[in-house]
């Protein structure tokens, strides 16, 4: 009789042919036995070479991998068709664009065997070799990941919370997630982390970030495409405070506090009109220190500019930006009482 793997890697994937081939390879290179462990690629509808590529792959690698193929709907019902074909205990999602290091599966494993009630998260850490031809919005998301896993291991954040859980390195018991229904396909963005507070509302799991389970995060989007991404996660992080999910203090992690991200945030608020002027002037100022060299200052006029966008988002959701500046601003806006 053979044995079920323990952990089930699940890999969604969309329009990725060659970031997703890196992947599958470094999983091939696992120190984790290959009884041990199953991939399973979901590909959400894509209309590259996708699916030759995993033609091949399936002919060529030597471990355990299943391809299931779906029109496409979204990063989470990708994630569910993986957790519900697979056959292993650990669920482990990688993305498409994450090279796993050789100890990752071993890794995400040794703590699930330790600990029946963990959700294990690992680092996206940015590729060296990158780094001087990366555009800057790619870097300023890469530096706010890294000050975040900073800020863990420095034990400044003393606990791990459902707020870190990020879907791209992160494992957890598969009978827990289908208990709760897995991910909720209604979220286009946020919904790994809106899933782990669901997880943890039901289990109370323990979430534990380890930086050995490490993975290279090789990003490829435009500069429109990660424009996009501060308006929906203010929309969400407005809908999650809406119905109890979210405090105050929580919104993305923590609003951008400096002087001078709150005054552009004051001012986009306050006036809308202004609004695109502001963005535009922020994102002129950001590339020109990018040119000349100021990393630091583009990645300050990048935050800048993601704040303000993230607010507009929060309020277009909330319905009034009047609410969201007094949420959100008026700790630092009003006057003491």
């Amino acid at each position: 009789m053979v044995s079920s793997p323990y952990v089930s890697v699940v890999v969604p994937t969309f329009n990725r042919a060659e970031s997703l081939r890196c992947t599958l390879q470094a999983l091939e290179r696992q120190t984790c036995p290959k009884d041990q462990f199953e991939v399973i690629v979901v590909d959400d509808g894509s209309s590259d070479h996708t699916v030759s590529m995993l033609a091949e792959q399936v002919g060529s690698l030597k471990l355990t991998l299943k391809v299931f193929r779906q029109e496409n709907a979204g990063p989470g019902k990708a994630r569910n068709r993986g957790a519900q074909e697979a056959s292993g205990e650990i669920v482990l999602y990688i993305d498409d664009d994450i090279e796993p290091v050789e100890s990752l599966i071993d890794t995400h494993a040794s703590h699930h065997r330790a600990n029946e009630n963990l959700v294990v998260i690992g680092p996206m850490s940015p590729d060296p070799a990158l780094s001087k031809v990366e555009p800057m919005w790619i870097a300023w998301e890469h530096a706010m990941l890294q000050r975040i896993y900073q800020n863990v291991v420095a034990g400044v954040w003393p606990k791990v919370t459902p707020n870190l859980f990020y879907s791209g390195n992160a494992s957890l018991r598969r009978h827990q997630l289908l208990a709760i229904g897995g991910f909720d396909t209604t979220f286009k963005r946020q919904e790994d982390v809106e899933m782990a507070v669901r997880l943890f509302r039901s289990f109370n799991v323990d979430f534990l970030f380890d930086p050995v389970a490490d993975g290279l995060h090789r990003p490829q989007r435009s500069f429109e495409s990660w424009y996009k991404v501060p308006f929906s996660y203010g929309q969400y992080d407005v809908i999650r405070f809406k119905r109890g999910d979210l405090s105050v203090r929580s919104f993305e992690g923590g609003f951008d506090r400096h002087a001078g991200t709150i005054l552009l945030a004051n001012i986009a608020m306050t006036v809308p009109a202004i609004s695109p002027l502001l963005s535009a002037f922020i994102r002129s100022m950001a590339q020109i220190f990018w040119n000349l060299g100021s990393r630091s200052l583009a990645l300050s006029a990048m935050s800048a500019l993601y704040n303000v966008k993230y607010m507009e988002g929060a309020a277009h959701e909330m319905g009034s930006r009047s609410e969201v500046k007094r949420l959100m601003l008026g700790s630092r806006t009003a006057p003491q009482q």
